[in-house]
């Protein structure tokens, strides 16, 4: 036997043991099998994605994917038989209808020689059954990706009836709640000017008169995107083309607010809506919104959708709404990519318990969704945007690598994913840092804290700026904003630097890698983010029948999808594919992209890290230049 998985010693910090478990404790296991093929998925993906490469743009179709990704016959066979000889016959096993989980009930504890326990997360009192370590034989340790109940807190209530007992015979209680932290949501910034800061009556009558007046001081609009980074209007929708903006339920939108925002500022958009993709019960919340609760529930998709929308109209717009109401503090980033890929929810077993929300939903109640779960109804846009994030340290390193390798293969199909970056620069998701034992501390002090997906090397991280005051509005007018909110990067302490990164992230660390001893992974070895950058301050949104502003990398990510989703649309025209995953390309040809050199992103008592000359932690390579970018892609096969 070999220890397969040991607790990572940082997440020891947040969690307590409550009870030994009794031995005798039986338990449901899930077993993930490890996929075939993942030392060549970086080497495929850059096939179809470097710009040099003659397969640019030769994306694969779905069964092509699930074909080499699949478990091989030798790690089901090996995983069957161990588990026959230990007692635990091959009636018992269930496998998963793409073979990727093996799922059996037993006493488990003999099986991984390990001991299980009730843990108590510290500031949500959440309860989960897990342990410190756990082993397999040494000549199964290679097929399988992990073991569920494990190190992980996989095990997780589902109702009050679950019991399980301690050594002693005693009954545990368990509680049910969200784990602290672990979503990042991408909520947009409010002015600090009250709730919501509200535009003059004025500027709602009379906007276009001067639009390029106060573009640079006052208020952002989708014309004044135009105006920064080049962008046309009213190119024609493309059959075959489309932009996805994913949101969780209880975030959804007003149709009234659509309309109010496109009548002063995209007039021909009114009346216009998105595709409504309903993922696992995902449905429009607007009950008992008030002046005071509105902006939490509606921020975030108004933004997304009013800007998207209007970037790329008349091109048509999917909202991905995912989730019911019962589970919102559940609903993850996997639920919305098994509804578009089949395979994840069945090769993969992307699913986790603790992280991901299980359908039909346990909980019973009217928003409760008792349907099967999603899994591979809906087609992937070409371009993916979502504002929401996770910090890297509140995940298990082997859930966010089968996540990121999901991102790598919808990649190789021709999808683009755009996420923000986060707004709190070098900090946690609200402030705070890390001590050297895994504790948070006040921000004053500690070590860095990245953000993902944002670090995983297949997906594109978009940072903020902001337009310098006083300068004209075309290109170059960008500075990195820290007055409201901190652009979040950095480097990731999970995932390796990617090929196509390693240049760009050799010079910076040469050249201008801060001396903080300790404070964040400055190994140049592992992936640095974000990828690029767009404004993100100032935008004016309308939320519960008023126009307001906000700010944050949230309005970066729908800003630069839009973009991509034009060029698509382009490329569709002049008969070629998708630009699928860009980062190969833009890091290949920074010239279209307007580098940013002012401004930084502080945290943890220091300054953070600086934009300067070439790709930096806090805006990637920079801003979009659209024609500089059209032209290039459009040259591309």
């Amino acid at each position: 036997y070999v220890v397969h998985e040991r607790r990572h010693e940082r997440t020891d910090q947040r969690w307590s043991k409550v009870a030994q478990l009794d031995g005798n404790q039986v338990l449901p296991i899930r077993i993930g099998l490890k996929q075939s093929n993942l030392e060549h998925g970086d080497r495929w993906l850059m096939e179809v994605s470097d710009p040099k490469s003659p397969r640019f743009g030769q994306h694969w179709t779905a069964k092509e994917v699930i074909d080499a990704f699949k478990p091989s016959h030798e790690t089901i066979q090996a995983v069957h038989t161990w588990l026959n000889d230990s007692g635990i016959h091959t009636d018992r096993h269930r496998l998963s209808d793409g073979l990727g989980w093996l799922q059996f009930d037993a006493k488990a504890e003999t099986l991984f020689r390990t001991t299980y326990h009730l843990f108590e997360h510290g500031r949500s009192s959440t309860t989960h059954v897990a342990c410190d370590e756990y082993s397999v034989p040494s000549h199964i340790s290679s097929h399988i990706d992990f073991v569920s109940p494990g190190v992980h807190f996989d095990t997780k209530t589902k109702s009050d009836t679950n019991q399980y007992f301690a050594a002693d015979g005693t009954r545990l209680l368990t509680k049910r709640s969200a784990v602290e932290g672990k979503t990042r949501r991408g909520e947009p910034l409010m002015s600090n000017k009250g709730p919501f800061h509200h535009m003059p009556k004025a500027a709602k009558s009379h906007w276009g008169q001067f639009e390029r007046q106060i573009c640079n001081t006052s208020f952002v609009t989708p014309a004044c995107l135009r105006l920064l980074y080049g962008v046309p209007s009213n190119l024609p929708a493309v059959k075959g083309n489309s932009l996805g903006i994913v949101e969780y339920t209880p975030e959804s939108y007003l149709p009234s607010d659509l309309d109010l925002f496109f009548k002063a500022y995209e007039p021909q958009a009114v009346g216009e809506r998105p595709t409504f993709d309903s993922i696992d019960g995902g449905f429009l919340y607007d009950t008992g919104l008030n002046d005071t609760t509105a902006f939490s529930y509606l921020g975030e998709p108004s933004l997304d959708l009013q800007y998207s929308m209007a970037l790329v109209y008349p091109q048509d717009v999917i909202l991905y709404q995912v989730g019911d109401l019962a589970e919102e503090d559940e609903t993850s980033f996997n639920n919305f990519l098994d509804a578009i890929d089949a395979s994840y929810c069945t090769y993969d077993g992307g699913d986790d318990p603790v992280y991901d929300a299980v359908y039909p939903d346990p909980y019973p109640g009217p928003n409760s969704y008792q349907g099967k779960e999603n899994c591979g109804t809906y087609a992937a846009a070409k371009v993916i945007s979502t504002s929401y994030s996770y910090s890297e340290i509140d995940l298990p390193p082997a859930y966010e690598e089968r996540q990121c390798r999901e991102y790598l293969k919808l990649g190789l199909m021709g999808t683009t994913f755009v996420y923000s970056s986060g707004d709190f620069g070098v900090e946690f998701d609200g402030g705070g840092c890390l001590n050297p034992d895994g504790s948070e501390n006040n921000g004053n002090s500690g070590i860095f804290v990245p953000t993902f997906p944002g670090g995983c090397p297949y997906i594109l991280s978009a940072g903020a700026t902001q337009i310098r005051n006083g300068d004209d509005v075309p290109p170059g007018a960008d500075v990195l904003d820290q007055v409201i909110f901190s652009s979040s990067g950095g480097f990731s302490n999970v995932f390796a630097i990617p090929e196509y990164q390693k240049s760009a992230v050799k010079e910076y660390m040469e050249k201008y890698a801060p001396d903080y001893p300790g404070q964040y992974n400055n190994s140049g070895t592992v992936r640095g983010f974000p990828d690029i950058a767009s404004n993100g301050a100032w935008f004016s949104i309308a939320v519960f029948g008023e126009l307001s502003q906000v700010f944050g990398t949230s309005c970066a990510a729908p800003t630069i999808a839009a973009l991509l989703a034009l060029i698509n649309g382009e490329r569709i025209r002049a008969g070629k594919s998708s630009v699928g995953f860009v980062n190969p390309t833009l890091y290949a040809h920074p010239e279209v992209l307007n580098d940013i050199t002012e401004g930084q992103n502080p945290g943890c008592g220091t300054d953070g890290f600086s934009a300067v000359p070439g790709w930096d932690p806090t805006t990637g390579l920079g801003t979009p230049n659209y024609p500089k970018m059209l032209e290039l892609f459009l040259s591309l096969p």
